[in-house]
């Protein structure tokens, strides 16, 4: 059920209730994929956005009128009948989606210095592209192949089907240090199949290998990029639950999650608004999540150790809106390292010096051979803005940050922008 209650002064309270099964907190791609599935399954759904604008990750801006990603720079497993193709397909919205193919030979570029080693689409492809330059690890690109299908074959949803998590554990205590010592006996390779860590923000010590496997396999399928912008995605999402009877509503931000007689019972926002169903669904932070749980069956404990789990390194993005015809084109994405050791910056300080890049092309569609703009991902340590941590700058909040914030924003940018185009024209990869 949905309450939302008015209060006037000298008055009864009204009440308005319409009915619903479930509420889903957070409007980014998991809550809107799961609402829209459930939407699609008959189910009654209402998900609250706490910002103006849907997606999380998958939201677009523009700069000089030109339109680039948060986040979702490229994604897999969009081929048919692979994981991916199969949820758009049975909700209906793979054709509404603009998509382009990356090149088939190499979808990641991974360049040390000058040296430069493509990861290709395709189970052999990528095991013969690789062993052009590594003859004598053939044999154990072929095992790493198998492993990572091995490791994915354990996750049921990933493959569309049921299981159980007895399932998932057989394949879920290596970690990626020991799996990838254990397959690769050569130290290039190793480092150039994982040349793409910035995809999942890893640790090469405390990552789990099936982060790594899931990922790379779904590239490695097949690997595409939304030439309109993955905030298409959003919007598709959004219809499908409009459609069906559901609601998507933006500018609420969850504030508290109440349960009642041991059942999580309503959510509150920060406009007083009350919303009831049947059951709920969180896609936001676990943390965030725990910290609006009013619950008496969660110790204080548990949800003090859920808080003071360590998040993944933080990074910076950096959009470049390119002068025509000044830049080519490039169907494929860059993974630039400074170094050998693709690792470097979670090993010492970055934010003056950065050792890995990621580059993002878009394409100018008047110019289709050249760039129109590029998206530059670096790693950059979260303490480097640990003091504004608890500030906002959002529709709803209304707040803005001070003048500090911003000038240590630009200094940050400006250094890793310098840095990036001095490593470039010197490498000349650009």
């Amino acid at each position: 059920m949905i309450s939302i209650t008015f209060n006037f002064s000298n008055l009864n309270c009204f009440e308005l209730q319409t009915s619903s099964d479930i509420v889903i907190v957070g409007g980014g791609l998991g809550g809107l994929l799961c609402g829209a599935l459930l939407a699609k399954e008959g189910k009654k759904v209402v998900v609250l956005e706490k910002n103006k604008q849907l997606g999380g990750s998958l939201q677009s801006f523009g700069v000089d009128g030109k339109l680039f990603e948060s986040a979702v720079h490229y994604m897999g497993s969009l081929q048919k009948g692979q994981t991916l193709f199969k949820i758009f397909n049975y909700l209906d919205i793979i054709d509404s989606i603009s998509l382009k193919r990356l090149d088939l030979d190499c979808f990641d570029q991974i360049i040390f210095g000058n040296k430069s080693y493509a990861l290709a689409q395709g189970y052999e492809n990528f095991i013969e592209t690789l062993s052009v330059d590594f003859p004598h690890q053939r044999e154990n690109l072929v095992n790493y192949i198998r492993e990572i299908k091995t490791v994915c074959s354990h996750f049921p949803l990933y493959n569309m089907r049921m299981g159980s998590l007895s399932e998932k554990l057989k394949v879920t205590h290596f970690s990626l240090k020991e799996k990838m010592e254990a397959l690769i006996s050569d130290n290039d390779l190793r480092q150039i199949l994982v040349g793409n860590h910035l995809l999942y923000a890893g640790n090469y010590e405390s990552t789990p290998f099936y982060i790594h496997a899931l990922i790379e396999n779904s590239y490695i399928e097949s690997s595409w990029k939304c030439q309109m912008g993955s905030i298409q995605i959003a919007k598709c999402l959004q219809e499908i639950i409009h459609q069906n009877g559901g609601q998507v509503l933006r500018n609420k931000q969850v504030t508290n999650m109440v349960e009642q007689n041991g059942k999580l019972d309503h959510v509150e926002t920060s406009d007083n608004e009350t919303y009831f169903a049947k059951q709920f669904i969180s896609n936001v932070h676990p943390a965030y999540t725990y910290a609006m749980l009013d619950s008496k069956m969660v110790k204080p404990i548990t949800k003090k150790r859920i808080q003071a789990t360590p998040n993944t390194p933080a990074a910076l993005m950096i959009n470049i809106s390119l002068h025509p015809e000044s830049i080519l084109y490039r169907n494929h994405n860059i993974y630039l390292h400074k170094q050998t050791n693709v690792w470097l910056d979670f090993q010492q300080p970055n934010d003056e010096n950065p050792n890995s890049f990621g580059i993002f092309f878009y394409q100018d569609a008047q110019h289709p051979k050249y760039a129109r703009g590029l998206s530059i991902l670096t790693y950059m340590a979260g303490e480097t803005f640990r003091e504004w941590e608890h500030t906002f700058h959002t529709t709803t909040s209304g707040q803005k940050r001070d003048m500090a914030y911003e000038k240590r924003r630009r200094h940050s940018q400006a250094v890793s922008s310098t840095r990036f185009q001095a490593y470039c024209r010197g490498c000349r990869k650009l």
